[in-house]
Formats: structure tokens, sequence, C-alpha cells
């Protein structure tokens, strides 16, 4: 919550006051949030093209765009109640704290989503084990808690509740810098697990090196989220209670910026389709292939490979999108195993 300014930090407020932070932060929604529309829709034609049905990662990514467009919106009342200036030129303190109090809450909903999105993508994609899946859904289990957790302590850092907005109450909060820098913690110990799962089993690829290395760039793009939450933890830390509006500027240009990222990479494997007719190279996956993929598989990175034994075809199609996953390093998974 905000505090009162001590005479020190009015007199520091009023030697700067024509400090201006406003288009760092219009530059930046301006630049991501486009670029995040435009990887979703390009994951959307890349799936009709392909005739792939629509996914539960894919609606998710869609949920993870829209709370991020909430984040947008809440910069934009942030900008017109003084958000990018000092405290001292706030127009209405209480709506401001309001607005970083919801954009608190939203952008813990839109990280969940788009964990979830990438997650449930590698169920599908990865699809060779209960030990891989179990694994997944710990992971998700664990994004899911925290960002509970964080939803709650944002809201109700300090009761009453109105006291977030309204110093004068009489009030009790519990030490927020804390709470965000263990949740940043968290945020980023996430970014690198999901980052990590699926590299053992592209580097067991049978494929030529060259290709290897293609396909594992295309994941490892999810480094940028990560170098993304490591300074937007960073950046937390020169938060100031007494000059919010200032302050908090950073962390809202990397919070939309670590967003955008983690929603480009997200969609960016699913995307493969498009780049390949537009290189002239689709053709080789597994619809031109004459392999029937089950319900449920997605050869939307077009890196099935034919079995030489047809009586393989049927066996290895659960794998979806990488069924490159070469049939003599994998098993078919038992009705038992699946989840």
């Amino acid at each position: 919550m905000a505090s009162m300014p001590s005479p020190a930090e009015i007199l520091y407020q009023e030697k700067h006051i024509s400090d201006n932070k406003v288009p760092n932060i219009i530059a930046t929604n301006a630049i991501c949030f486009p670029i995040a529309c435009a990887a979703v829709l390009l994951r959307f034609l890349s799936r009709r093209s392909s005739k792939i049905r629509y996914e539960a990662d894919d609606w998710l990514i869609v949920a993870g765009l829209l709370f991020t467009l909430g984040i947008l919106i809440c910069d934009c009342v942030g900008l017109h109640f003084g958000s990018g200036k000092h405290l001292i030129l706030l127009k209405n303190p209480a709506g401001f704290a309001q607005v970083l109090i919801s954009a608190e809450v939203i952008y813990n909903f839109a990280m969940f989503t788009i964990k979830a999105s990438i997650l449930y993508l590698y169920k599908r994609v990865f699809f060779v084990s209960r030990n891989f899946v179990i694994i997944l859904w710990v992971v998700g289990i664990f994004v899911a808690c925290y960002s509970i957790t964080q939803v709650f302590a944002a809201i109700f850092q300090c009761m009453p509740i109105d006291s977030n907005w309204n110093p004068l109450v009489k009030h009790y909060c519990i030490n927020t810098d804390i709470g965000a820098t263990i949740i940043a913690a968290f945020n980023v110990l996430t970014d690198f697990a999901i980052l990590i799962l699926p590299m053992p089993l592209l580097y067991a690829l049978q494929k030529p090196t060259k290709q290897k290395i293609q396909i594992m760039g295309m994941f490892l793009l999810g480094g940028f989220v990560c170098f993304a939450s490591i300074y937007r933890c960073i950046v937390i830390h020169e938060l100031s209670h007494a000059d919010p509006s200032w302050s908090d500027v950073p962390v809202n240009i990397w919070t939309m910026v670590e967003l955008c990222i983690a929603i480009v990479s997200a969609c960016l494997p699913t995307t493969r389709p498009l780049f390949s007719r537009a290189t002239g190279k689709f053709g080789s996956g597994s619809g031109e292939s004459g392999m029937k993929t089950s319900p449920g598989s997605d050869p939307s990175l077009n890196l099935q490979q034919t079995p030489s034994d047809p009586s393989q075809s049927r066996k290895f199609a659960h794998i979806g999108v990488l069924g490159d996953l070469e049939h003599g390093q994998t098993r078919e998974v038992s009705p038992s195993e699946k989840i």
C-alpha cells in the first residue's frame, strides 16, 4: 500500500516535478501487445491451415492474451491517474492504488493461463510416459498454488481492504516486499522448469544435428521469458511505497514484456506449418505421409516421420506433434498409463 511521503521525499518530488516516464509505458504497450496478438493469430491460422482442431492449450493462450489486455487497460487507467510521474502529481491516489492491486491480480491469472497452455501443449506433444505427464501436473499445480496465493495476498495485503488506498485508515499490513520477491522467485523457477522439461526428449530425436538444433531452438526461445522474469524480480526491489506512481513504472514495463514474450514463446512452436509453407518445405508431415493420427494428436510441428514398418503407424500416432520421437526410442503407452 502507499504510505504518506516524508517532508524530505515531498521536497525531492517537487525538485523533480518534470520527471516523466509516461512515454516509456506507452511505447512498451504499443510494441509488445500487438506482437503478442500477432503470435496468437498466427497460432490459430496455423491450426486452421493444417486442419487441426483447437485444443485446451489454444483457448488457454487466448485467456492469457485477454488477461494481458487487462494489464494494458490497467496501465492506461494508471496513466490517466498519473502513473509515470511522482506521487504529488497523482490526480486520484485512491483510484491509482486500486489499479495497482487490480494489475497484480490480473498478472497472476495471465501468467498461470500462459504456463498452463504450455504445459498442456507438452502433454499432447510429448505424451510418451505416465511419469512425464505426472511431472507436468506437478509443475502445473505448483504454479496454480502460488498464483492463487499471490492473488489473495494482493487483495488482502492490508486489512481492512480499503486501507490499501487510504493510509489514514487504521490498518495492519503484511510484508508485501518479501511476498512479492518470493512469488517472483517461484515464477523464475517454474520458467526454467518449463523451459528444460522437453529438452531431454528433443535431444533424443534421431535427426541430423542441424535439424535437432532448429527444433530445440524454437523451444529455447522461452529463455527470453526467464530473463524477463529475473529482471522483473530485480526491479521489484526498487519499489517505493512513498512514490509508487514513479517507482512502479519499471515493474509495469517488465510485466508487459514478460507476459508478451511468454505468449510469443508459447505460440511459436505451433506456427511451424505456416513458416514451412512459406519456405516451400511443407509436405513431409503426418497429414501428407498417409499416417493417421489419433484424436487429440497435433502434427502442427510437422516433425512426424513415417515408420519403416506400416504397422507402427497406429502405435506412434499418439505422440502427435513430435511424432519423430523415434519409434525405436519410445514405447506404446498402455491405456492404464494414460491420464
